[in-house]
């Protein structure tokens, strides 16, 4: 029973540090930002893609 505490706590530290060396890119801190052309000209920033239903468009915008 021991071992396998042992086992698991090293395979979590290896798993914490490994998040925590990881390069920003590879974790996700850089969104791709997209520009959405609206159809009277102006043009509005996207985080991330966006989406459409129907006659609309679905996107998530950055304030602030």
């Amino acid at each position: 029973m021991r071992l396998g505490i042992r086992f698991t706590v090293r395979i979590t530290l290896l798993l914490v540090l490994g998040t925590l060396l990881a390069p920003a890119s590879a974790r996700g801190a850089d969104a791709a930002l997209f520009r959405l052309f609206l159809t009277d000209g102006t043009a509005m920033v996207s985080y991330g893609e966006y989406a459409r239903v129907d006659d609309r468009v679905i996107f998530s915008m950055p304030v602030g």
